[in-house]
């Protein structure tokens, strides 16, 4: 689309040369076409003064000028030059060095969406940023939605989905600070949020930032970055528990929610504390004697769409059970059988409700997608025999296909 405007641009650039209504101003030509103005030419537009009478050669038309459009060699944008284009809607520029502009180019309350080439937001708005216009980013970055520790102990990433383009770019922090690895590639048809299978939450705390592939446009300057939540424990006195963790960045929230279980493994978490978002350490002084494990949340005002809307990022889950590795913390919500499987393979689930489930090759391909509906079950019986992988909702499951 939007080579055809600057195609159809190009065009009407040309064609307005035939008409009469036009002129030179400086270096500049300048013609009127219907109710668009168009000005060529190589070089700055001069300085107008309208309280002088030095005005604009265009003045018998301001009235009649809805759109301008600016070659892509005029480097400066002359005083008073629009002032009285107070019908002017829109304005087209083709060239990727912003032009300079005069303090007095624009006069018009209202705030005129300005089109520019790909990739030249920041520039355009670092020079015409106070100028009464509106630039129109064509190949705006994208917006990381959150980032939490899934049920499989890794961080998954969610974006919004803004605009059409071909595909996203994920990138981690690497050794060096601001040093950004690309990861990942996700294709715009898939849905948009990737799990960092090299990534151990319970380890330390990650920054990830997004990029976004315009067909036209190319690549996007990288997002802003989210940083996640680490959690960690050590032990106090009396059976009491003491808490810290790193802030969440990327986001605005109030409040953290501290969940706490108990046993031989990982159960249902309970809320046991509200805590404002100013503080990132808390002492239980109340926990069970024993294995316990601890979750950090923060809720968000609007969530984040990824087939469902989800709001809840959690941290790493911290314990002070020494038989827990950091690679061995699961959520299991389902229980598999039979595994091996030849046929038909059997989900036990706590809850009822349908849920999507993927069955994915061990190139990460899937194979079978659907739901699991009250029979909560799935016909693996076309599959070739070999491993694949069961996921449903975060939890991931090795199935053996014989």
């Amino acid at each position: 689309m939007k080579k055809i405007l600057l195609l159809v641009i190009a065009i009407l650039l040309s064609v307005a040369n035939t008409f009469a209504q036009g002129g030179t101003t400086g270096p500049l030509t300048w013609q009127i076409s219907n109710d668009t103005l168009y000005i060529s030419g190589e070089g700055a537009m001069p300085d107008y003064d309208d309280y002088y009478g030095m005005y604009a050669p265009w003045i018998d038309y301001m009235n009649a000028i809805f759109t301008l459009v600016i070659g892509d060699s005029v480097n400066r944008i002359g005083n008073d030059a629009f002032y009285q284009c107070v019908n002017l809607t829109s304005i087209y520029f083709n060239f990727i060095i912003p032009p300079d502009i005069a303090p007095g180019a624009f006069y018009t309350p209202l705030y005129i969406p300005v089109y520019i080439p790909c990739n030249t937001y920041q520039d355009y708005v670092g020079l015409w940023g106070g100028y009464f216009v509106n630039i129109i980013d064509l190949n705006p970055e994208p917006k990381l939605c959150m980032i939490y520790a899934n049920a499989n102990n890794y961080n998954e990433i969610v974006w919004n989905k803004d605009r059409y383009v071909s595909s996203y770019l994920i990138y981690r922090e690497g050794s060096q600070t601001d040093q950004y690895d690309k990861i990942a590639t996700v294709n715009y048809n898939e849905l948009n949020k990737y799990i960092d299978t090299e990534s151990n939450p319970m380890l330390r705390s990650y920054h990830y930032k997004i990029s976004a592939v315009d067909i036209e446009c190319g690549e996007t300057i990288l997002s802003e970055s989210h940083k996640t939540i680490h959690l960690t424990i050590n032990s106090g006195q009396n059976n009491s528990w003491n808490l810290m963790w790193t802030h969440y960045e990327g986001v605005e929230y109030s409040t953290y929610n501290i969940y706490r279980t108990s046993g031989a493994t990982l159960g249902e978490l309970e809320l046991i504390h509200t805590i404002s978002a100013n503080n990132n350490s808390y002492s239980d002084f109340n926990a069970p004697e024993g294995y316990v494990y601890y979750i950090i949340e923060i809720v968000l005002n609007e969530g984040c769409e990824i087939g469902k809307s989800v709001s809840s990022i959690r941290s790493n889950v911290a314990t002070n059970n020494p038989n827990v590795s950091v690679n061995e913390i699961k959520q299991k919500v389902y229980e598999i059988y039979p595994n091996p499987v030849s046929s038909i393979l059997n989900v036990k689930m706590d809850n009822s409700e349908n849920v999507d489930y993927a069955i994915c090759n061990n190139l990460g391909q899937v194979v079978i997608r659907g739901i699991l509906d009250e029979s909560k079950s799935i016909n693996v019986g076309l599959l070739s025999n070999g491993i694949y992988f069961l996921k449903i909702d975060d939890v991931i499951s090795k199935i053996v296909k014989y």
